[in-house]
């Protein structure tokens, strides 16, 4: 595993731990995706504070609504990658 380049993740659900292996490119891009929204974020601040709120709204708002949208795909595909039991939804 050392020489794979590959992260390990584990997580819980449903009382088994099942690990996943995450790709350093993978981590980079989150890692990227953070810098980038705390970035805009702190412009978005700026702006407030300079006294232009419709500046500020249109930053932020530009910012959170594509991660929210991307987390809610996230999980809703992880969802539907996940196996359905008997009497589990």
């Amino acid at each position: 595993m050392s020489g794979s380049g590959m992260l390990p993740a584990v997580f819980m659900r449903g009382g088994t731990s099942k690990a996943l292996m995450l790709h350093p490119r993978d981590v980079r891009g989150q890692i990227s995706a953070l810098v980038f929204a705390v970035a805009a974020l702190s412009v978005s601040a700026f702006a407030l504070w300079l006294g232009q709120p419709w500046v500020a709204g249109t930053i932020g708002g530009g910012t959170i609504a594509p991660l929210v949208g991307a987390f809610l795909y996230q999980r809703v595909t992880a969802k539907k990658a996940l196996p359905q039991t008997p009497g589990h939804r």
